[in-house]
């Protein structure tokens, strides 16, 4: 792909450069290269079904960082082989990117400070896909530089522990998170102590969509109170909590937390979590 690059780099000339989008389904590509793009520069970036794509140079998109808005990968056999082959490094150098579609890969980890760019703060960048990988772990600061995150997909991924400094932002906004991590391998204590306490922005957490997901049957009081109190739009879906584990019944009985939940928090027995009935043997809880 190098090569094909260098060719159409010499064939046009100055100011004809600029294309909208780059778009891929080439199986035979088994790694994008250092400056692979040459001086041709774009909106958007996808490849897909390079299913013999395995690592993307850290400085592959050498040249584009101030023109690509939109990149998207998937279905790849793409690993994260730092340094020489780091694909967060390689997004980093992307100061003006808006959203990153990275999914259907073997990336089996996301580093500590993950996104630390050295091009300036990528301020513009709202939507992070990162679905179906083989994620089991999300460092330290990953993502607390991203002070435009909107979106965060973790879902679908092998998660079975959540950090206290996993989900850390570094400043407060008032900007909306929706973070998704449905479908993974999460139970009731699989989150440290204050693990989202460091969101410092009004946030969803997306824990239970479907009958196949997470095994998050309570919610630790110790974990998520202080989640509740750190804004009053914060709240978290959760379908399948089973509401006769007194463990959640400090949500329960606290009427603040209780109203803000009715309709994000459904019952194994498929009641509202708001029914009276729920927790009917936690009242020396109370």
């Amino acid at each position: 792909m190098k090569s094909i690059f260098h060719e159409i780099s010499v064939a046009l000339k100055e100011g004809k450069k600029y294309f909208r989008e780059f778009y891929s389904e080439n199986t035979a590509i088994k790694e994008l290269q250092e400056s692979t793009f040459e001086d041709i520069t774009f909106d958007i970036i996808t490849i897909a079904e390079a299913h013999n794509l395995s690592q993307i140079h850290t400085k592959a998109f050498a040249g584009l960082n101030s023109s690509v808005r939109l990149i998207v990968v998937y279905n790849t056999f793409l690993k994260n082989n730092p340094p020489n082959h780091d694909i967060f490094a390689a997004i980093n150098s992307m100061n003006n990117i808006e959203g990153v579609y990275l999914f259907n890969s073997l990336i089996e980890e996301i580093p500590d400070n993950a996104f630390r760019p050295p091009n300036g703060i990528q301020n513009k960048l709202s939507q992070m896909i990162l679905f179906n990988n083989k994620i089991t772990k999300v460092g330290n600061n990953a993502f607390n530089q991203l002070n435009s995150l909107q979106i965060l997909q973790l879902d679908s991924n092998p998660i079975n522990n959540v950090t206290e400094n996993a989900f850390n932002f570094l400043n407060s906004s008032e900007t909306h998170l929706e973070l998704y991590l449905d479908y993974c391998s999460l139970n009731g204590s699989s989150f440290e102590k204050r693990a989202f306490s460091h969101l410092n922005r009004p946030t969803i957490l997306y824990f239970n969509y479907g009958l196949i997901s997470n095994n998050i049957k309570y919610l630790d009081q110790n974990i998520f109170e202080e989640f509740f109190n750190n804004n009053d739009k914060n709240g978290i879906v959760l379908y399948f909590i089973d509401c006769a584990d007194c463990r959640s019944f400090w949500l329960f009985s606290n009427q603040k937390y209780s109203k803000r939940s009715a309709n994000q928090l459904i019952c194994s027995n498929n009641k509202q979590f708001t029914d009276e009935s729920n927790f009917s043997n936690c009242g020396k809880f109370a």
